[in-house]
């Protein structure tokens, strides 16, 4: 036997008795032509992925390329650095040799950070930009896939690297409920699903190439992908905290782990999103958290604190209709100099109209106003008679169409984010539902904007004020309440 072909044992009885946990393992030994794992932070897929990378060309059993994508430089010759750790305890001859491409389309030059072995086989780590993998072939994974700026591009250059040869692998924690990786991974699910695959708690047994891949067709999902998950719960249930604890020399208990993992979270959707596998509606929603709280301010009267008699200026009031299922809800502005105050926010539920009509009609009897932008659709339309009808003054209706709604989500977005309106500070009910509203493409290019519906009501005060700021325009007349040169108020009339 030569010295090595007897390395090459050696070394691969070495990595064989390397401890891996029971996840690590069922990914390195799935060898279907595309895979993806849906992940958890920090449970050590992408440092298996380097593991298997390595492995199979330090002992023959690849003798192609590796190639992989990762969402900056950073993490690329971080992956690098994984193999060589590898290269360095198996005492391995490969050998790091980064080289400078140049970019097809734009003639700028990138590093490749690489690692060559003996055979000729490569492991190159590459940054995110799709063009960059239109030349290569082989294995071909994506590392953090929800997280490149451009996944329809990247997926489209990343599929043919292995074409002829090797594997393509996608790994990535979630990134919102709209990202491409969200979409391939619920399409799976549902071909799982299908083939009764999914235990109880949603994890994925393995399926044979061949029967996926049919009943993928019969149900006519594409890209097909064998299916893997790990959420934090799952890593630490096959023996994560014992393995830290091995690698630290520390003691902690599974439960301190777990609970020390979700204190460090913002909140609830964070440590959903990062650690148990739930794609997110944060990142995509139109007001993210940073903008609403920006625009909290101590000085706003909590929510239904009585208006009557109020002194100040002319108001503007923006009024969504409710009956049982949702709220109504009447926001009221008042603009000081291009800032809008927000004085009171009403909210009615399950409220008889005669009540609401009697309610809305004291208020606006009682303070000075401007405009009312009020709903007219469904149980709106007898609201919006009788106030016309009974009080009189600029009370403009308006029905919820997919035009109007854009218009008056477009102009809420744009005043929050010229902090242009002050809402209650720290109101939980508040905060949510202007937080709730997404803003959805759909596949004909067509926007939407949709939120779900529960106790506290279905966005009825995200539209509430949205229907506030835009009668505004009529009080401030001010520009600031256009967007891309378009007002807001004359496009709803």
């Amino acid at each position: 036997m030569s010295s090595r072909a007897a390395k090459r044992r050696q070394s691969r009885a070495q990595a064989e008795s390397t401890p891996l946990l029971p996840y690590q393992v069922d990914w390195i030994e799935d060898r279907a032509p595309r895979k993806i794992s849906e992940k958890s932070r920090r449970v050590g897929i992408t440092y298996v992925e380097a593991y298997d990378a390595f492995s199979a060309r330090i002992t023959g059993t690849a003798k192609h390329d590796y190639w992989i994508t990762t969402a900056d430089g950073h993490a690329a010759l971080e992956f690098i650095e994984e193999c060589q750790g590898w290269n360095r305890l198996y005492s391995y001859a490969a050998q790091r040799d980064d080289f400078v491409e140049r970019d097809p389309e734009t003639g700028a030059e990138f590093t490749n950070w690489c690692i060559r072995f003996p055979s000729g086989a490569k492991i190159g780590a590459l940054t995110s930009n799709p063009r960059r993998l239109r030349s290569k072939g082989g294995d071909g994974a994506a590392d953090e896939f929800a997280h490149h700026d451009d996944q329809e591009n990247l997926h489209a250059a990343l599929t043919p690297v292995s074409r002829w040869v090797g594997q393509t692998k996608i790994i990535s924690s979630h990134n919102g409920e709209t990202s491409v990786f969200n979409s391939i991974v619920q399409k799976m699910r549902d071909v799982y699903a299908e083939l009764g695959a999914l235990d109880d708690r949603g994890r994925p047994r393995r399926v044979d190439w061949a029967t996926l891949s049919a009943t993928a067709k019969r149900m006519n999902v594409s890209p097909v992908y064998s299916y893997h998950r790990v959420t934090l719960q799952d890593a630490i249930d096959q023996g994560l905290v014992e393995r830290i604890n091995e690698i630290n020399g520390a003691n902690q208990s599974r439960e301190d782990y777990y609970d020390e993992c979700k204190s460090s979270c913002l909140d609830d959707e964070e440590f959903l999103q990062e650690y148990m596998c739930v794609p997110g509606v944060g990142l995509d929603a139109l007001l993210p958290w940073a903008l609403i709280e920006a625009c909290e301010d101590k000085g706003v009267p909590n929510p239904d604190e009585p208006l009557t008699g109020y002194k100040g200026g002319y108001c503007a009031i923006g009024i969504d209709v409710g009956r049982t299922k949702d709220l109504t809800v009447v926001w009221v502005l008042e603009p000081i100099g291009d800032v809008l105050w927000t004085r009171q926010v009403m909210v009615m539920h399950n409220t008889p109209m005669p009540e609401q009509e009697a309610r809305i009609k004291q208020l606006l009897s009682s303070i000075r106003w401007s405009t009312v932008l009020i709903d007219k659709g469904h149980v709106g339309f007898a609201l919006c008679d009788y106030l016309q009808r009974n009080v009189g003054g600029d009370i403009q209706g308006i029905d919820f169409t997919v035009q109007s709604k854009k218009v008056l989500a477009t102009g809420l977005k744009h005043c929050f984010e010229d902090r242009a309106i002050r809402i209650p500070h720290n109101n939980k009910e508040v905060r949510d539902d202007l937080h709730s509203v997404r803003k959805v493409v759909t596949a004909s290019g067509n926007v939407t904007y949709v939120a779900k519906r529960d106790k506290n009501g279905h966005a009825d005060r995200f539209w509430g004020a949205a229907l506030a700021v835009n009668a505004a325009t009529a009080v401030a007349g001010s520009d600031v309440y256009t967007c891309n040169g378009v007002d807001l108020w004359e496009a709803l009339r």
